[in-house]
């Protein structure tokens, strides 16, 4: 199909367009980066509590009263391959974690195993502050999904508003109708050039942040968004980012430290499986690292 030739109303109507679209991404840089930064502090306090909670509080050792303590709390998770464990491994006077240290090597391979184990079970029962901690980082990777795509989305169609003034091609009559959509429902904000003070220039960010993330806007962007290069971007803040971390009870490598991103190949993957089940061998736990239901390796 022939394009048509930019007409002089039509190119100052662009050329209003291009610098409320400019002040908008302008304001949404900034915010993404507050909420990536939130999501990295929410996500350590997450890994934290976590490790704080496995080693300190429910398996500091492998105990009688360690035992008995996961068994009131979390009994579902006691079951004979923890009994056996523990029946094989425990020592009557190790009351403290940091004492494993003296109980030699198999002791505290075995101890490593069902920390890995205790903790991807916390994480899929979402245990203590855990749920509440999901729930945070949820919310915000939300948040940070409708900056994305309402970034994406400004950077799409400034570069066909370019193209156009530069070209003198109109626009096709999808992206005039997007453009006038967005333009009739994103709150007023004034362009750069107009001389403006920190808390108006606040009020604008506060103002576009709470269109973007509310479910009109959030509609929009993502309708706006399709057909439009969707692996122009792909990775920048998706998967192994700042967020994406957590597993929700899906995935997650389980281990005591915190996940890692998830961007490994399936090599890697495979060659830490078997360092574990290679680990557990010395240990005399085959079992506890071999038996997929532990969740381990699925």
């Amino acid at each position: 199909m022939t394009s048509s030739p930019l007409t002089d109303a039509l190119r100052a109507e662009l050329r209003a367009a291009l610098p409320i679209l400019e002040r908008a991404d302008d304001l949404l840089g900034p915010r993404l980066g507050k909420v990536r930064s939130a999501i990295a502090t929410a996500d350590r306090r997450r890994r934290r509590y976590r490790i704080h909670l496995v080693e300190r509080q429910l398996l500091p050792a492998i105990s009688p009263a360690t035992l008995q303590r996961l068994h009131d709390t979390l009994p579902d998770f006691v079951d004979d391959l923890i009994r056996s464990s523990f029946a094989q491994h425990q020592r009557r006077f190790m009351w403290f974690g940091w004492m494993a240290w003296f109980a030699g090597k198999p002791y505290r391979e075995a101890l490593t195993l069902m920390r890995v184990r205790l903790t991807r079970y916390v994480d899929r029962q979402r245990f203590g502050q855990l749920d509440a901690m999901r729930r945070e980082l949820d919310r915000l990777d939300g948040e940070r999904r409708a900056l994305y795509d309402a970034s994406r989305t400004l950077r799409a169609l400034m570069r066909l508003i370019r193209q156009a003034l530069r070209d003198g091609i109109d626009l096709d009559p999808q992206s005039w109708q997007q453009l006038r959509t967005l333009l009739a429902q994103l709150p007023p904000l004034q362009p750069p050039a107009v001389r403006r003070t920190r808390r108006q220039d606040d009020d604008d960010g506060a103002a576009l942040f709470s269109f973007t993330t509310s479910s009109q806007g959030g509609s929009l962007w993502r309708d706006m968004g399709q057909g439009r290069d969707p692996d122009a971007f792909q990775g920048q803040f998706d998967g192994g980012g700042a967020s994406g971390d957590w597993d929700n009870g899906k995935e997650g490598n389980g281990d005591t430290a915190g996940p890692e991103s998830r961007s490994g190949s399936q090599a890697n993957r495979g060659n830490a499986a078997n360092d574990m089940a290679a680990v557990a061998a010395a240990a005399g736990a085959v079992a506890i690292a071999t038996d997929d239901s532990l969740g381990l390796f699925s």
